[in-house]
């Protein structure tokens, strides 16, 4: 179970690398993407509703961790700087690190 929590974040840090070195990549859209109904923040009902529209169908437990994942606060609502600070790459590690930890 270790393990595969060690590959999952070294999987996730190389995705985060690789979306900011997109040019295409946009926080702001992205966000707006998932925000469906413009509520200003994404909950539970605009991931399910997100993942409905592009084929998926999570269990509601599912989403339910997404959200406490991404939410710092708690308030069960994922701000654009919540989903931001998620998704931006550590800074002081150099990606040749995560791949050192294989």
């Amino acid at each position: 179970m270790f393990q595969a929590e060690i590959e999952y974040h070294k999987t996730l840090e190389v995705t985060k690398i690789d979306l900011k070195r997109r040019p295409d990549w946009c926080i702001t859209t992205a966000f707006n993407t998932i925000d469906l109904m413009q509520k200003g923040f994404i909950c539970a009902e605009s991931i399910m509703r997100f993942c409905a529209l592009n084929g998926f169908h999570p269990s509601i437990n599912e989403v339910n961790a997404i959200v406490r994942r991404l939410d710092a606060n708690a308030d069960q609502r994922i701000t654009v700087a919540e989903l931001l600070q998620f998704l931006s790459p550590k800074n002081n590690v150099p990606i040749a690190e995560v791949f050192a930890l294989s």
